[in-house]
């Protein structure tokens, strides 16, 4: 997954100095394939912590489960990944301690209400 998020960064990258139609679509392509990647494995990391002893197949469909399966869990695990390290910047390293830690909590909050 590290090589394929270097892979869309970089593609990113190259896009935006891009001008024209087709340029946009593969950009926002990129930008929705990036945003369904964190849902994913921001879901993963609530399905290991609600289950640890569990396998990693049974934490693979939790997560599939949680992440996709209803709208409003998919967009506040989403928003939670997005909002929490843009709001943690007024902290000194707020994004490195809050960036990672509040989505995670948000998201085994909306699991419990599964």
């Amino acid at each position: 997954m590290t090589l394929a998020a270097v892979v869309a960064i970089s593609n990113l990258s190259f896009l935006a100095g891009r001008s024209g139609v087709l340029a946009v679509v593969l950009f926002m392509i990129h930008v929705g394939l990036l945003a369904v990647a964190a849902t994913y494995h921001l879901a993963l990391a609530v399905a290991a912590a609600r289950k640890p002893s569990g396998s990693a197949a049974g934490w693979r469909r939790t997560a599939f489960r949680l992440a996709f399966t209803s709208v409003p869990r998919g967009t506040a695990l989403l928003g939670a990944a997005i909002a929490a390290p843009v709001f943690s910047l007024v902290i000194p390293a707020g994004p490195l301690l809050l960036g990672t830690t509040v989505p995670v909590l948000v998201g085994l909050l909306v699991a419990d209400r599964v």
